[in-house]
This record gives C-alpha cells, sequence and structure tokens, in this order.
C-alpha cells in the first residue's frame, strides 16, 4: 500500500476542479448517456427555455452537468496529504546490538534497498535510520506464558519503549515533537495511511498519548471482570508526544520502577495503571507470585498515589490521553475485509480474504446426528447462492 500521496503523484492543489459539462438524457428509454448513480456528485443547469413539447406538457429530455467540485480525500474531517505541513522520518528499530546480530544486519540492508528502490518509501520519508536499544540478549524478555510469575517477562518491550522515547527525545537523530510507535504486526489496511496519521495528530494535539483501545472480540467472554485501567488503556502502538510533561513522567516512573514488580506489567498498561490510579484511585493488583522475594517473603512497594493524583490534578482537564479511528487495535481477532471500517492501521489481527470460487474449489461437507435433519438445510442451500462448489 501507497503511504503518502507524494509516492505516486504530485500533491498539486487542495481542490481539482473540473469544467466539463456532460448533457445526460433523462428520457425514460433514450439511447444517450444517463445521469450515474451517483446524481448527488453532479450539478445541473434549470430547464433550458427550448422545451420540447409533447401532448401540450412542457418537457426537456436532457441535462447539462458537470462534476461538483471534488476536495481530496478527508478522514475525519482531516485533509489526507499530511506531507503538505510537515515531514517524517523512518526509524527501524532493534532491541539488541546489531553488530551481534547478522540476521538483523541483513534484515535492515534488505528493507533500506527497498526503501530507496524506485516506488519505495523514499518519497514519503525524508530518512530512514537504523537505531539500537543495546538491551543485552539475557535480559531482552517476552514471555507471555510466565506473566504471573516472572517480574521480568516483559522487559524487553518494556526497556525497549523507554530507550525510544529517550533517543528521539534526545535531538541526537534530528528535532522531533514525537514518534508513532508501529510495531511490527501494525498493518496499513488503506493507501496514504502516512498522510492520515499525521493528519490525525494535527487535529488532536496537544496530548501526551494518541492511539487506539481495544476493537478486538477476546475480552467478550470475561469482559467484566477486566481492570478499569485496562479496558481503558491505549495500546502500545501509538504515537508519543516526546515534550508533553505528563508523558515524560510517566516514562521516568517506568525506568524508576524496572527492577520491581511492577515491571511485570507493559509499558502501556502500566502507564494507564499510573493514569488511573492518579484519576480515580484505583490501586493495581499484581499477580501473587510476582509480589514474593527470593525467600518468598512479600514485597512491600511504595505508594504513590499522591504523586499520581498531583499529575491527574494537573492535567486531567486537557485530556492528555485521545483516540483516533486511524488506528484500530484488534490483538489476537480474526477479520475479514468487510469488518473494516474507518481505520487505516490494523494492530494484531489476523486478516483474512474470501476465497475466491472462481479459484478455489470447497466443498461443504454436513454432518447430522440423526437421519434426515440435515434435508431442510440442504434443500435451502440448493435454492441460495452460495460459494460452495459443493454441498
Amino acid at each position: 500500500l501507497v503511504p503518502c500521496r507524494a509516492a505516486e503523484e504530485d500533491l498539486g492543489d487542495e481542490v481539482e476542479q473540473n469544467d466539463e459539462w456532460v448533457v445526460f438524457d433523462m428520457s425514460a428509454n433514450g439511447n444517450g448517456r444517463a445521469l450515474e448513480e451517483d446524481a448527488e456528485n453532479w450539478e445541473c443547469e434549470e430547464d433550458s427555455d427550448e422545451p420540447s413539447w409533447f401532448r401540450k406538457v412542457s418537457y426537456n429530455p436532457f441535462k447539462k452537468c458537470k462534476r461538483k467540485t471534488h476536495q481530496k480525500e478527508f478522514f475525519d474531517d482531516v485533509p489526507a496529504d499530511g506531507l503538505r505541513t510537515t515531514s517524517a522520518d523512518l526509524f527501524l528499530f532493534y532491541s539488541q546490538t546489531f553488530s551481534d546480530n547478522e540476521e538483523a544486519i541483513k534484515s535492515v540492508d534488505e528493507i533500506m534497498d527497498e526503501f530507496f528502490s524506485p516506488g519505495g518509501w523514499s518519497r514519503c520519508f525524508d530518512n530512514i535510520y537504523a537505531i539500537e536499544a543495546n538491551i543485552p540478549k539475557e535480559l531482552d524478555l517476552y514471555i507471555p506464558s510466565a506473566q504471573e510469575e516472572l517480574y521480568n517477562w516483559v522487559n524487553g518491550p518494556n526497556r525497549q519503549f523507554e530507550a525510544a522515547f529517550r533517543i528521539i527525545q534526545s535531538g541526537e537523530w534530528g528535532n522531533y515533537d514525537g514518534f508513532y510507535l508501529m510495531e511490527g504486526d501494525s498493518v496499513p489496511v488503506k493507501n496514504y495511511w502516512l498522510d492520515v496519521i499525521l493528519g490525525e495528530i494535527d487535529a488532536y494535539k496537544p496530548f501526551a498519548v494518541l492511539g487506539a483501545q481495544y476493537d478486538g472480540d477476546k475480552w467478550d467472554a470475561f469482559y467484566e471482570q477486566i481492570p478499569i485501567s485496562l479496558l481503558h488503556h491505549t495500546n502500545g502502538n501509538g504515537i508519543y508526544n516526546t515534550s508533553h510533561p505528563l508523558l515524560e513522567r510517566l516514562v521516568g516512573q517506568l525506568e524508576v520502577e524496572a527492577p520491581c514488580p511492577y515491571n511485570s506489567i507493559p509499558y502501556d498498561y502500566r502507564m494507564s495503571q499510573m493514569w488511573v490510579e492518579g484519576t480515580l484511585g484505583i490501586v493495581p493488583k499484581l499477580a501473587p507470585k510476582i509480589m514474593l522475594n527470593e525467600e518468598g517473603d512479600n514485597i512491600t512497594l511504595s505508594d504513590n498515589r499522591k504523586m499520581f493524583s498531583k499529575w491527574a490534578q494537573k492535567w486531567q482537564d486537557e485530556d492528555p490521553y485521545r483516540f483516533t479511528k486511524a488506528i484500530h487495535n484488534y490483538a489476537a481477532t480474526n477479520l475479514i475485509p468487510r469488518h473494516l471500517g474507518p481505520e487505516y492501521i490494523i494492530h494484531g489481527a489476523k486478516l483474512y480474504s474470501p476465497w475466491d470460487p472462481s479459484r478455489t474449489e470447497i466443498t461443504l461437507v454436513i454432518s447430522e446426528w440423526f437421519f434426515d435433519r440435515s434435508l431442510n438445510l440442504i434443500k435451502s442451500l440448493d435454492s441460495k447462492d452460495h460459494p460452495f462448489s459443493k454441498v
């Protein structure tokens, strides 16, 4: 998919003019060009002063029309051409150290070759950089199966996020207002997604974090048991304003908590816990095993309610967490194209395409538990349009 308009055409003017007039045949059985189904997109002249006469009724069988002025694509009233007013760089971010992994170096080289190839992304991004978080391999952990017993099961993503924030904030690679963290399982599903993201940033600023809450269906069975901080948390695949003082404090607290049991919470969820604790006074509960030290005694955590409450009092009114429909978080959800709505990027979903019956034959086998119980279904299918080659 094309990230931006500039990758396939010049941005041109904001408005496309079309002054060509078209004559439509409005008669019931005419052979001329009929007014198209999108009649609302055409602007037609009033009936002329020289009508045709049929049974003494004034009637003009033709209409002279031209297309209405067409605006370029909009998303939530934001022009989808964000690169007119800003620019973006692309960072390939490795959690460990490139020099220790030839496969990582090879992957980056291949991406950069594709980036600079004809038709690549070089017309959408000013620069491309390969950076590293330098997390030791033995600490670059992500073990979801151990999240109830190992305090650093998600240490890799937590430390990499902190490193990303500090690297972008440092100005070493340029002066940036923020960054969009886009993991490998965040997939664009529409053209011009970069333009739209930049437009959304402009529309929703100022914010600390701009992203999406969970839109999938895997939580449905236990929805009422889910903590508020998880229900309303902004997924990590979001846009982070590195200059916002609240986000500076949230990330700083993540760094402070790295050696303690709170490190067992993914960074995006943990920042939500801090905000909920400050705004609603709800202190999160951690897994019992994680709250034990090496001797098996309970660990006492510091009381952060006063500090988080001060943050909330200072920034709550400006709504620092904001949400965009351009990004949807569907983690662990199976989708087909008709499930998609306004989103341009989906995270964590498995997107399946319907099969094409002209290319793939699929037989529907109906297993019945009692004689003749499936006859009604089979008869019904015989009279319906279905995609199966055989039933």
